[in-house]
């Protein structure tokens, strides 16, 4: 009854003063596995053994499942002759390719933190970052140590509690830039001064800072889908900023996966760019049926991650 009654406050508040309620469609309702296996025969999917596909929606969320129909489907029926085990294929495509992406997101995000905090620390010394005017700018700047604070406040990390008993909570940069997201992270880089940005992309990335923005943050957003395990397969992503040149649009498409997979690829180094070339090689050889072009690259892949 509670529940009710909030739920029609909240919408009376939407739809209050004269605002007309939208022709909404109702919400969909509950079915149960073998309804749902009944689903997909109704829209023309090849399910040859409906224990199989109840067990792995056991496992798998429907809704989270569906969106690998998109690239299956014609309207609301599936194309003909399309099976069961070619979209689990694709979704087990997705899930390793995520595993992949996660653990070469995990070594730039490590190298970014060591790039941030050393240099910040030997420039203005190890608690300079408290300090705004080492910063572009304020407004930004107070966001950041708001948002520190309290991280370090509900914090129960065993290096945070030895730095707030032994250091009366006064955290060196090295330690401070742990306990942050991968998405404060990116905000702190751009926020840096222009020289230091510089230094950190020409000593560690060997790139314009410019570009060493872009790609972070663009790597922040690729490891938040697959933190989550969103879909990445046939998905609109966020475009990183790329040289035309070296990555026509035509190929190397901007608002679909791979572009942020070349971020990532340009901010390792040599040794794991080699790595991950081959690991991402191997998902593609088993998978042979994936199209890449749902991934956004229109060409030979090897071309554009070398």
């Amino acid at each position: 009854m509670l529940v009710q009654t909030i739920m029609r406050t909240r919408v009376g508040r939407l739809f209050s003063g004269g605002i007309t309620m939208p022709n909404l469609c109702p919400v969909k309702q509950f079915h149960d596995y073998n309804s749902l296996v009944q689903i997909l025969i109704d829209h023309g999917l090849i399910v040859n053994n409906r224990s199989t596909v109840e067990n792995f929606l056991k496992k798998v969320n429907y809704y989270r499942f569906s969106g690998y129909f998109l690239t299956f489907k014609n309207g609301s029926n599936f194309y003909p002759d399309v099976t069961f085990e070619a979209i689990e294929d694709l979704y087990y495509f997705d899930h390793e390719l995520k595993v992949l992406l996660l653990k070469y997101i995990a070594r730039v995000e490590i190298a970014f933190r060591n790039a941030i905090s050393h240099h910040h620390a030997e420039a203005y010394g190890s608690t300079g970052y408290l300090k705004s005017d080492n910063f572009d700018n304020i407004h930004y700047y107070a966001q950041f140590i708001c948002n520190l604070d309290k991280t370090i406040k509900r914090s129960n990390d065993v290096f945070v509690a030895h730095h707030k008993n032994k250091y009366g909570a006064v955290f060196p940069v090295w330690v401070a830039v742990q306990t942050i997201t991968i998405g404060a992270l990116s905000k702190l880089y751009d926020n840096m001064l222009t020289p230091d940005k510089k230094h950190i992309a020409k000593t560690y990335f060997n790139s314009s800072w410019v570009y060493v923005s872009s790609w972070f943050k663009s790597v922040a957003d690729l490891r938040n889908i697959c933190a989550h395990w969103g879909r990445l397969y046939n998905r609109p992503v966020s475009s990183p900023k790329l040289d035309g040149k070296k990555y026509p649009p035509a190929i190397v498409k901007r608002n679909r996966v791979f572009c942020q997979i070349v971020a990532m690829y340009n901010l390792l180094s040599k040794e794991c760019q080699q790595s991950f070339r081959d690991e991402f090689k191997n998902i593609i050889a088993t998978h042979p049926n994936i199209l890449l072009s749902h991934l956004g690259c229109n060409g030979d892949w090897e071309d554009y991650l070398r």
